[in-house]
């Protein structure tokens, strides 16, 4: 009756049973997969937030564009591009009223367009703080430069701001879309004649100005980077000064590049080849770039686009359709 309890065949109660676990060898193994696994779901995880930030930029250029329909529904013209003026009482040259500044109360940012000095440069006075105020809407989230930079010291030709800065780097918020100026003809050489794109730097434009239509003319562009000179998206040191910040230069010169984004002049690449200077399209994004057109919409301009359709894009007035999708 003693043993009655014991397992048949077994002196010992215990005996028999198997205790659960890994060996060493099935440990690695599932390291091994848990690392595959994730290899393979970086990829996605990476493209789905690259599509969250392409989204959001695509956001930011619409929201431009309805601020610049407001600002013409309110003053009967668009605003201008960056004129650069001398102000009577000392001669000195600064950015007067640019977009960029124009275009803040229609992006709920009253408070700031009201502290502005309309009359001084954006590093004199009060403005030499108010620069350094990022406005969310005009930055692209795929971009990899913080929002406030360090930029060189202003150019001369920028003199009023070149005396506040005594000689000194400054601080700015920066500004990641452009307004094109002009563009020259297809085939885009150096002595190719130019026509006016949507915001000039000394007429203000109406929509009725705009002969090939809303809906066929690039009223802004992706310009990513500043201060920093990007070819092919390889920062090869400082761009231009005053490029690319709030009340700095913030317009496109249409120039074609070598594919490097080195030579200017020594090719046909006009998108994310180079942002310097304000030269081109210029994206982080892979395959093209945004660009909002006047009719307030957003397209995706691909890097395979050809000259004479950019052209036709960027020109308010050639009189020629566009051909084929784009």
């Amino acid at each position: 009756m003693r043993r009655i309890y014991q397992t048949i065949g077994s002196d010992n109660p215990r005996r028999g049973i198997r205790r659960g676990g890994f060996t060493l060898v099935e440990l690695l193994v599932v390291i091994a997969i848990i690392g595959i696994m994730v290899g393979l779901l970086l990829p996605a995880v990476q493209a789905a937030r690259e599509a969250a930030r392409r989204m959001q930029c695509q956001n930011n250029l619409k929201q431009v564009g309805l601020a610049l329909h407001s600002f013409h529904d309110a003053h009967n013209k668009f605003p201008l591009n960056n004129p650069r003026v001398a102000r009577p009482s000392d001669g000195l040259f600064f950015v007067e009223r640019p977009w960029s500044l124009e275009l803040l109360p229609y992006l709920e940012q009253t408070a700031l367009y009201d502290q502005w000095e309309k009359k001084f440069g954006f590093l004199e006075g009060i403005n030499g703080t108010l620069v350094t105020t990022v406005i969310p809407v005009y930055g692209c989230p795929s971009s990899p430069v913080a929002k406030v930079q360090q930029f060189p010291e202003p150019p001369p030709s920028l003199s009023a701001d070149r005396a506040a800065a005594g000689g000194n780097p400054y601080r700015a918020a920066i500004v990641e879309y452009a307004a094109p100026l002009n563009t020259p003809q297809s085939p885009m050489t150096p002595s190719s004649p130019r026509r006016n794109g949507l915001l000039h730097n000394v007429d203000h434009t109406r929509m009725r100005d705009v002969t090939d239509g809303l809906s066929n003319t690039i009223a802004f562009g992706e310009q990513s980077g500043p201060p920093f000179r990007f070819n092919r998206r390889r920062n090869v040191g400082e761009n231009n000064s005053a490029f690319g910040m709030l009340a700095g230069w913030n317009r496109l010169l249409l120039l074609p590049t070598d594919p490097s984004g080195e030579l200017l002049w020594g090719g046909n690449c006009l998108i994310n080849c180079t942002n310097f200077a304000g030269l081109q399209y210029f994206s982080f994004h892979a395959g093209g770039v945004h660009v909002g057109l006047a009719d307030g919409s957003v397209r995706f301009l691909s890097e395979s686009t050809d000259m004479d359709t950019i052209y036709r894009l960027t020109a308010i007035d050639d009189g020629e359709p566009i051909r084929g999708d784009f």
